[in-house]
């Protein structure tokens, strides 16, 4: 959203000065010109793109978004209930489960959202012909945003990973432990028998 209101703003000849002192505002640690050219710098938005598009197209069936939507509908719905609080253990846990709800679905807006603004960014290339020092500053700004959303679907997918593996884990150790727990009452009143017939 911010990138389509930049573009539109560079556009208007009167406010592209307004832009430029925007974006040097909103990322002071973009490579200067010299140290990136911008070519490079496209080409590596664009490669880090596809792969995080890929990775959260991959990432979003697991998330179930809609049914995290409409947890939150639901959940929403009750806490605007007159007796929510006449159980407050109730209610403490009706709203924790709807701010869960809530990370899930913010979660993968800002994703969508960070690849749509490196796309749109990479768009605004041609109307920033003339102002590359610019058109630096606002790639790189999206490769560092790139780079975040690349390192955040990293550890969500070790964590989704974990999560994926205990649950198996656990149940073959509960498993486990029954069938230990069986062989030793059997193996008891094996021996509890053969003592009474003896």
């Amino acid at each position: 959203m911010l990138l389509l209101a930049l573009g539109a703003a560079l556009r208007s000849p009167g406010a592209l000065g307004l832009a430029r002192s925007s974006l040097a505002m909103a990322s002071p640690s973009a490579p200067q010109l010299g140290q990136a050219s911008l070519p490079d710098i496209a080409r590596s938005v664009s490669t880090t793109m596809a792969s995080a598009r890929e990775q959260v197209a991959k990432a979003m069936p697991l998330i179930d978004v809609p049914r995290h939507k409409a947890a939150v509908a639901d959940l929403e719905r009750r806490s605007s209930m007159a007796d929510l609080w006449d159980d407050a253990a109730s209610a403490e846990a009706t709203l924790r489960e709807l701010s869960e709800h809530r990370a899930e679905v913010e979660r993968s807006v800002k994703w969508t959202r960070t690849l749509d603004d490196a796309e749109a960014a990479l768009l605004l290339l041609p109307d920033l012909t003339g102002e590359p020092e610019a058109a630096v500053e606002l790639l790189s700004d999206e490769l560092a945003q790139l780079h975040a959303l690349t390192a955040e679907l990293a550890e969500w997918e070790v964590l989704t990973l974990d999560l994926a593996l205990a649950v198996p884990l656990a149940l073959a150790l509960a498993l486990a432990l029954t069938l230990v727990l069986t062989l030793t009452l059997t193996l008891t009143l094996t021996l509890t028998l053969t003592r009474c017939a003896s």
